[in-house]
């Protein structure tokens, strides 16, 4: 009987991958607080409207991410203008409880921004994508 091993059977993921994970992982987090926010004065439709289109988003954010170039630039793009408008609601209308989400979420923006536009790593990723989209062709 051979002893079951974790380490066998999975690998450390690489550092792009990580940095990739956080990026996904921060856009969620972006979208989820524009989706949920003002959440208790919403129908129980709308909550579930809400929730659906949190779901589709996290899809297409691994998808987008990972495997499309194109996409993964339409997501870093979309952050980094998110993170100036979610500043400006931060700075003018937020108080409270959501001044603290907000501000969570306009860092959150701001690193998910930089880890898909400005990293070499995944700029790199992002070339090696390209090319084998374009050797599919």
């Amino acid at each position: 009987m051979g002893r079951f091993m974790i380490s066998d059977h999975m690998k450390k993921p690489t550092s792009l991958q990580l940095k990739l994970m956080a990026a996904t992982l921060a856009l969620l987090l972006v979208f989820g607080f524009a989706m949920f926010y003002k959440w208790a004065t919403l129908s129980s439709g709308e909550m579930a409207f809400r929730v659906g289109c949190t779901l589709f988003a996290a899809l297409l954010a691994w998808g987008g991410i990972f495997g499309n170039a194109q996409l993964q630039l339409l997501w870093g793009w979309g952050l980094a203008v998110t993170a100036a408008l979610l500043l400006g609601l931060c700075l003018g209308t937020l108080r409270g409880p959501l001044l603290l989400g907000g501000g969570l979420a306009t860092l959150t923006a701001v690193l998910g921004a930089y880890l898909l536009l400005r990293d070499p790593e995944v700029r790199a990723y992002r070339e090696r994508l390209r090319q084998r989209q374009s050797n599919s062709e």
